[in-house]
């Protein structure tokens, strides 16, 4: 007898826990069922999971050369400039990634700096535009999958997009960008089925909109993304081009697309001084010994020119070598592009993501699945032409990785086992490991940046200005580097009103050659830093 109780026991228990998911999955659809709801609700829920650990994980520090050049970027716009001219002693505060001439600028496109601009507004830090860029990113995951499937996934797939990149990911806790270019890649990619199977003019308006995100953020991958989108729109609709090729559609979308470009021409002419040429390209030209594609020549010897020895380091033996690298053996791209789509997903939720996307991979007969695959494998295509890969790179193509993966998890969901519904129960495992994965990775991560780990130039840096901060009157910090300084650790960096500054930074090129700017700055009191060594001094100069 009571070995039949248990057997009846355990049926009774799992028919209860089946019930639980059907009711939970019958709320959720209900909420998913809400479109623009379920968009809003991704997005505070992104917010309000950040904000809850800034307790146990604050604000993080730029330490990259790129994240010091899109603050001063933000800076630049948060007073209202587009550019700043040229300072009389720019040749002492010259820096990686930023122009000195023809005007005082950040080389990279200005949508990232935008964002952390509007962080400076309306909250006093640069960070808050992160948190705002990816929570909207998150937000139109949602919305492009709403596209792509029954919304219920939709809302799935917003729920992981904040697990993979919503707490410690290093797009939410560094300042060089992702999440922007991510959001535009999905507002292009989310409109190519709208527009295909009932063309949507408010589809062409969004798409316009993400190709306008995507050209000021990362251009050629956002170029390759867009490209390929339209050339999906047209192999959809090859034989009805009629359903979006009409002028209520493509009028609208050509002014904004139109707008854009004008905005990002008068944007050229103030930061390089031609409508046509972009500060990246004149930083390219003044400073770089080989070019961004490897399938290019590199450049003649007629960089000559630089701030100091550790500036020449980096860009004729550094930078140099990852061309040469690849330029002799082009196959190691292909492990670096598999080491940056690891790293893109992380070691927490993004696990999941990439299961499901193996899960797709029977559905390839299927045409929308076998077009998204298609997209991806030709944008990864693309991206193995860069001499070096990182994973904010392939940010434009996030947005088709999660279709195919919710087409994954879709697929969970049709598989039965008998006369029971087993892909219910299939689907809740997948969410609760990704949940289960991101409280472990999250955990893992804040304590890894607890430990004691070998100072920096960045973190004397701080110090000094620490020290400095309370010193009275104004300060000028000269820095003279080592022979075999970093050239990882620059330290020299300014806001775009040097001038204002209380601690201006600068470089040493020794007392005669120095002379010019003492005259300059004269009142203010001097200071050397030597911060290479176990023991980095600041030191009054004398």
């Amino acid at each position: 007898m009571g070995s039949l109780a248990s057997s009846t026991a355990v049926p009774t228990a799992a028919s209860r826990a089946v019930n639980l998911l059907k009711l939970i999955e019958s709320a959720w659809t209900k909420i998913a069922r809400r479109r623009l709801f379920s968009c809003l609700l991704i997005v505070g829920l992104c917010l309000v999971l950040r904000l809850a650990l800034l307790r146990v994980d604050p604000k993080p520090e730029p330490r990259i050369h790129d994240e010091f050049a899109y603050i001063f970027g933000a800076e630049t716009f948060a007073e209202g400039r587009l550019a700043t001219p040229t300072h009389p002693m720019w040749r002492f505060f010259e820096t990686y990634h930023i122009n000195m001439q023809p005007t005082y600028v950040s080389k990279y496109p200005p949508a990232q700096s935008t964002f952390l601009a509007l962080g400076i507004r309306l909250f006093g830090h640069p960070w808050y535009g992160v948190l705002i860029s990816v929570a909207l990113m998150c937000g139109c995951i949602c919305w492009m999958l709403q596209g792509w499937m029954p919304p219920k996934y939709a809302l799935l797939g917003g729920l992981i997009a904040v697990l993979v990149f919503g707490a410690t990911h290093y797009w939410m806790d560094s300042y060089w960008g992702g999440a922007v270019a991510a959001m535009g890649g999905a507002l292009v990619f989310g409109s190519l089925p709208r527009l295909a199977r009932r063309g949507k003019a408010s589809a062409a308006y969004v798409a316009a909109a993400g190709i306008g995100i995507l050209a000021n953020s990362r251009p050629f991958e956002g170029l390759v993304i867009v490209v390929l989108t339209f050339a999906a729109l047209l192999w959809w609709t090859r034989s009805r081009f009629s359903v979006w090729f009409r002028p209520a559609v493509v009028l609208p979308a050509a002014l904004i697309l139109l707008a854009t470009l004008t905005a990002m021409g008068y944007y050229n002419l103030r930061s390089a001084g031609s409508p046509t040429r972009l500060a990246y390209s004149l930083n390219q030209q003044r400073y770089s010994a080989a070019p961004i594609f490897w399938i290019m020549p590199r450049y003649e010897s007629q960089h000559g020119e630089y701030r100091d020895a550790s500036m020449r380091v980096f860009w004729e033996s550094m930078d140099v070598a990852f061309y040469n690298q690849v330029r002799h053996n082009p196959t190691i791209l292909i492990f670096r592009l598999y080491k940056r789509i690891r790293e893109l997903g992380g070691d927490g939720a993004g696990l999941t993501l990439l299961f499901l996307f193996a899960c797709a991979l029977p559905l390839v007969g299927t045409p929308w699945v076998r077009l998204a695959l298609g997209v991806l494998v030709l944008f990864f295509s693309a991206i193995l032409l860069n001499r070096y890969i990182y994973p904010h790179y392939l940010a434009p193509a996030v947005g088709t990785i999660f279709v195919v993966s919710l087409a994954g998890l879709r697929l969970l969901r049709c598989v039965r086992l008998g006369q029971h519904d087993t892909g219910r129960v299939l689907v809740a495992s997948v969410i609760a490991l990704a949940g289960i994965l991101f409280f472990f990775d999250t955990v893992l991560t804040l304590r890894d940046r607890t430990l004691i780990k070998n100072p920096t130039a960045i973190d004397f840096r701080r110090e000094v200005i620490a020290k400095l901060g309370n010193e009275p009157g104004m300060q000028l910090v000269l820095v003279h580097y080592a022979d075999n300084h970093d050239v990882a650790d620059e330290i020299v960096y300014n806001t775009p009103d040097i001038d204002k500054q209380k601690i201006v930074w600068a470089f040493d090129f020794g007392p005669e050659a120095d002379r010019p700017l003492f005259e300059y700055y004269r009142g203010r009191k001097v200071w050397m830093v030597q911060p290479d060594g176990p023991h980095p001094t600041l030191e009054p100069y004398s």
